[in-house]
C-alpha cells in the first residue's frame, strides 16, 4: 500500500506521538508498505514531505491562506472571534500545502491529529478513505494548560470542542490507543462506536533491547538509588508535583537521585524551583537525549507525575527495561500499570501520595524486584510493534473495503495562483459562532493638527500620570480602566455589587468594579478612541481564580473586604507561576486578536513601563534595597512586552527604558520603582504627542 502519514505539528519532535509515527512508518515499510510523512519542519518555517524533502515555504502559504480565507469568515461569521479566525487561517494553510504536494495518489491516508484530519478529509479525493489517530484530546489538554480558564458556552470553548468534534469524526476510522480515550470520544463528542478502534502503541522491542546495552554519558553515583522521569518539560505532565513529593522524600532519606530527561518552556521555572526546594543536589535535569534506553538501563524506579497521558511510550519504555512504575492515575495509565502487582498509582495531582509510594519502594527491596519481573513480563506480551502494525494494517484494509470505489478526480487549479488549488475549494467550515460587537475603525491621521485627542488608557498611574505634565486642550483622557490583568479581562464577567465593595475612594470602588465586570470591549463597541494606551505594570498582581474566570488581587481588592466577605470561593493564582506566565501568553494572543477588530495597531501605544533599580532623593541617587524582586519583575516585563511587538506588529512603543531615569521619593503616589521622576513623565508625554501628530 502507498501510505501518507500526516500531522498538523512539527516533525520531528520531542515526544511520543513523533516516537510513535517514526516507529509507525519504519515497521510499515518493513512488511513492504511505501510510508510517506506530511507535515510541519522542525523549526515550523514551513511543510515538508519525507522522506523526499521537499518544502513548501511557510510565508506565501500563510499569506494566501489569509487572503482566501478572511474575507470569507467575516462575511459569513460578522464578529468571528480573532483568535478562531487565526486558528481556522493556519488548518487553511495545512489545507493548501497539502493540495500543493498532492494527496490523490495514495491508498489510504492516515492522520495523526484532529486538525490534519479535518483539513486532509476536506481536500482529499473521495474514494481515498482517511484513517484518524487520535493521541489525545486536545480540547481538555488547551484547558489543563490554561487552568480551565474558559467557560463552557463562550465563543472560544465551543469552537475547541466543534473542532475537536469534527477532527475525531473526520476519518472513515478512528484508532485511539486507550480505552480511556475511547471512552471520553464515545462519551463527549459522539463518535460512532463502530468506527472506533482501540490499538495501544508498540515498540521494536530487539531495538530497544540493544539501545539499553549502548553506553550512558551520564552514570549513576555508587549508593545512590536512580529514580527516572522522561517526559518533556510541560503542565500536562506534573513536574511540579513530582518536585514536591521529591521534596518530602529527601526529608526522609538521601540515598537517591532523580534523573529528569526531556526538555521544554517549563526547565527555567524547574530550575528556580529546585533551588527553592533546595533539591539540586538530588534532581538533574538532562535535558532532551537520544540515550534514554541506557539511562534506564542504570534506573531503579521509573516515576511518571503526568496531570493527563493518553498511553505513555515513556512507561512502555520502563516496563520493558523492567523497571517498577510510580506514575499517577491520570488517562489511561491504569490500563498499563496494575496497582501493586507492577507499580503504585497516585491520584494524579496528589504529590503526598507520590511521595508515600517513591518511599514505599525505596525501602522495600523485595517489592522492587518483584515488581521489574512483572513489569518486564506484561511489556513483552503487550507492547510489541509487530503487533501493533498487524492491527494498523488491518484497520486500513477495513477502511479501503468499506470505502466505495469512485472515479479518480483530477484537481483543476485556479488561474493565478501559484500552487494547485481545485476550482471548487473553500476554506471555510460554517461554525456557529456567537459574534463578538464590531464597530467601523476610525483612523488617527498623523500630522493633522487637533484640538483634542481622545485617549483611552489600559494600564496603571504610570501611563495616567503623563497626563499631568501635558497641555490639557489637547487630550481628553477617557476611558481609563486600571488594576486589571490581561488573563482577568479576556475572562467571563462575576456579579459584583457596587455597595458591597468596602472601600472610601470612589475610584479605587470603579476599578475593582470594572475588573470584575470587564466591560472594556462594551466601552469600545460603543465609544471612540483616537489612540489607545496600554501598560502591564499592574500585571504585578496575583490573581484569584473561581468558576472558569478571574480577577486581579490589587491592593484595592485585597482590602476591599470582598474576598473575606464569604460570597466567592477564590483560588490564589500565583502570578510568577509559570502556568499564569504561558496563561498569560495565551490570553495576551486573544487580547490582541479581539482588539484588532475595533482598533488598528496604528491607534495603539505599548507604554514599556519599567520598574526602576534607582530613586532620587534630593540631590542624591540611591538604590532600592530589593535589586533581586525588581530584575524578577523587569524580566517578566520584558518577556510580556517581546510576546505583544512580537504579535502585533505596527504599534507604537513608548520605550524610555535604559535613558538614565529614576524614581521619585517624593512622588505624589509614595516611592515604588514604578513611580518617576518628573523629567521621565515629560520625556513621555513628548513621545505621546509626536505619536498624535501633535509635534
Amino acid at each position: 500500500m502507498r501510505v501518507l502519514l500526516t500531522t498538523f505539528w512539527n516533525f520531528p519532535h520531542v515526544g511520543g506521538v513523533c516516537q510513535h509515527i517514526r516507529t509507525l512508518k519504519r515497521e510499515l515499510e518493513r512488511v513492504g508498505h511505501q510510508v510517506h510523512i506530511f507535515a510541519r519542519n522542525e523549526d515550523e518555517s514551513g511543510y515538508h514531505l519525507l522522506p523526499q524533502g521537499r518544502i513548501i515555504h511557510r510565508g506565501p502559504i500563510d499569506r494566501l491562506a489569509r487572503e482566501k480565507l478572511t474575507p470569507l469568515l467575516r462575511e459569513r461569521m460578522i464578529g468571528i472571534d480573532p483568535y478562531v479566525m487565526e486558528q481556522e487561517v493556519n488548518r487553511c494553510a495545512f489545507e493548501l500545502a497539502a493540495l500543493s504536494i498532492g494527496v490523490d495518489h495514495y491508498d489510504v491516508i492516515h492522520a495523526h491529529d484532529i486538525i490534519s484530519a479535518r483539513a486532509i478529509e476536506r481536500i482529499k479525493p473521495p474514494h481515498i478513505p482517511l484513517v484518524v489517530s487520535v493521541h489525545g484530546c486536545i480540547a481538555t489538554e488547551h484547558l489543563t494548560l490554561t487552568g480551565s480558564t474558559l467557560a463552557p458556552g463562550s465563543d472560544i470553548w465551543e469552537y475547541i470542542q466543534a473542532r475537536e468534534q469534527i477532527g475525531v469524526n473526520a476519518g472513515d476510522l478512528t484508532i485511539v490507543p486507550s480505552k480511556w480515550l475511547r471512552d471520553l470520544h464515545l462519551r463527549e463528542y459522539q463518535v460512532p462506536s463502530a468506527r472506533l478502534e482501540v490499538i495501544p502503541y508498540g515498540l521494536d522491542c530487539s531495538v530497544f533491547y540493544r539501545q539499553m546495552k549502548n553506553k550512558a554519558e551520564v552514570t549513576r553515583e555508587p549508593g545512590k538509588h536512580v529514580l527516572i522521569c522522561p517526559a518533556r518539560l510541560d503542565v500536562v505532565k506534573g513536574h511540579q508535583d513530582l518536585l514536591d513529593a521529591l521534596s518530602l522524600l529527601q526529608q526522609e532519606r538521601s540515598d537517591w537521585v532523580c534523573w529528569i530527561v526531556g526538555d521544554g518552556y517549563l526547565r527555567e521555572y524547574l530550575e528556580a524551583q529546585l533551588k527553592k526546594l533546595k533539591l539540586s543536589e538530588h534532581v538533574q535535569l538532562l535535558g532532551s537525549r537520544e540515550d534514554v534506553p541506557a539511562l534506564l538501563a542504570q534506573a531503579d524506579i521509573f516515576v511518571l507525575s503526568s496531570r493527563q497521558d493518553t498511553l505513555p511510550i515513556a512507561v512502555m519504555e520502563a516496563q520493558l527495561a523492567g523497571l517498577p512504575v510510580v506514575a499517577t492515575d491520570a488517562g489511561g495509565i491504569p490500563e498499563m500499570v496494575t496497582d501493586q502487582e507492577d507499580g503504585l498509582l497516585s491520584p494524579a495531582g496528589d504529590s503526598r501520595s507520590l511521595f508515600k509510594n517513591l518511599h514505599a519502594l525505596l525501602a522495600d527491596r523485595e517489592l522492587r524486584n518483584r515488581m521489574r519481573k512483572n513489569a518486564k513480563r506484561w511489556a513483552s506480551v503487550k507492547w510489541s510493534a509487530e503487533k501493533m502494525v498487524q492491527s494498523v494494517v488491518a484497520a486500513y484494509r477495513s477502511a479501503i473495503r468499506a470505502k466505495k470505489e469512485q472515479p479518480h478526480a483530477t484537481l483543476v487549479a485556479d488561474e493565478g495562483t501559484m500552487i494547485p488549488i481545485p476550482a471548487h475549494y473553500s476554506p471555510v467550515d460554517l461554525y456557529t459562532i456567537q459574534p463578538f460587537p464590531r464597530k467601523n475603525h476610525l483612523f488617527l491621521k498623523r500630522g493633522r493638527k487637533m484640538s483634542s485627542v481622545k485617549i483611552g488608557i489600559l494600564g496603571s498611574c504610570v501611563t495616567r500620570d503623563i497626563f499631568e505634565y501635558l497641555p490639557a486642550h489637547y487630550f481628553q483622557i477617557d476611558p481609563v480602566f486600571s488594576r486589571t490583568s490581561l488573563i482577568s479581562l479576556m475572562t467571563p464577567p462575576i456579579p459584583l455589587s457596587y455597595q458591597d465593595i468596602n472601600l472610601a475612594s470612589e475610584w479605587q470602588k470603579r476599578m475593582v468594579l470594572f475588573d470584575f465586570q470587564k466591560k472594556l470591549w462594551e466601552v469600545l463597541a460603543t465609544q471612540s478612541v483616537d489612540l489607545l494606551i496600554v501598560d502591564f505594570i499592574d500585571e504585578r498582581f496575583d490573581l484569584l481564580f473561581q468558576d472558569g474566570s478571574y480577577v486581579t488581587r490589587s491592593h484595592e481588592l485585597a482590602e476591599s473586604g470582598i474576598e473575606s466577605s464569604g460570597k466567592y470561593q477564590f483560588q490564589l493564582i500565583p502570578r510568577f507561576d509559570p502556568v499564569t506566565r504561558q496563561t498569560w501568553k495565551w490570553f495576551c494572543e486573544m487580547f490582541i486578536y479581539k482588539l484588532e477588530h475595533y482598533l488598528p495597531p496604528e491607534k495603539i501605544i505599548l507604554h514599556m513601563a519599567p520598574w526602576m533599580t534607582h530613586y532620587r532623593s534630593g540631590s542624591e541617587v540611591l538604590p532600592f534595597e530589593y535589586p533581586e524582586w525588581i530584575a524578577s519583575n523587569n524580566t517578566e516585563l520584558e518577556e510580556y512586552y517581546q510576546h505583544f511587538t512580537r504579535i502585533w506588529k505596527g504599534v507604537h512603543t513608548l520605550d524610555l527604558r535604559g535613558k538614565g531615569f529614576v524614581s521619585d521619593a517624593n512622588h505624589r503616589w509614595g516611592l515604588q520603582p514604578y513611580h518617576y521622576e518628573d523629567a521621565y513623565y515629560r520625556a513621555a508625554g513628548e513621545q505621546i504627542m509626536r505619536i498624535a501628530g501633535l509635534l
